[in-house]
């Protein structure tokens, strides 16, 4: 970390503030995924899990970006087809709108750029 830090003073100041706004977009992302499975208190776990798989053989890079609530799949990317699966119907509103949102849509690109 000490050479990052020296080649970026500014590392820890830009991913704190990174974080300190995830924050907030996951606090709204919880009560609209509680208010879609009619959830009212208690505590709930909303998870997102982005990233790629790197086939050593193959060479072969994969991208993916999973979000669950509660333990269960709630919306899934499909990097290959760049739409939104929802295994269940509850995410469907969630999906129809992340695909309409042309911009939404590009970041999801630029965040996965293995996928062409």
């Amino acid at each position: 970390m000490k050479s990052i830090t020296d080649e970026d003073p500014q590392y820890w100041e830009r991913n704190t503030q990174n974080a300190l706004g995830a924050q907030q977009v996951n606090k709204v992302n919880i009560e609209v995924v509680k208010q879609r499975l009619n959830q009212t208190g208690g505590v709930h776990i909303f998870q997102r899990m982005y990233g790629c798989e790197w086939d050593d053989e193959t060479g072969e890079v994969k991208g993916y970006e999973h979000y669950g609530f509660d333990g269960e799949d709630f919306i899934v990317l499909d990097l290959e087809t760049e739409t939104w699966i929802a295994p269940r119907r509850e995410a469907v509103l969630t999906k129809l709108r992340w695909e309409k949102d042309k911009a939404f849509m590009a970041q999801r690109r630029t965040t996965h750029p293995a996928v062409s």
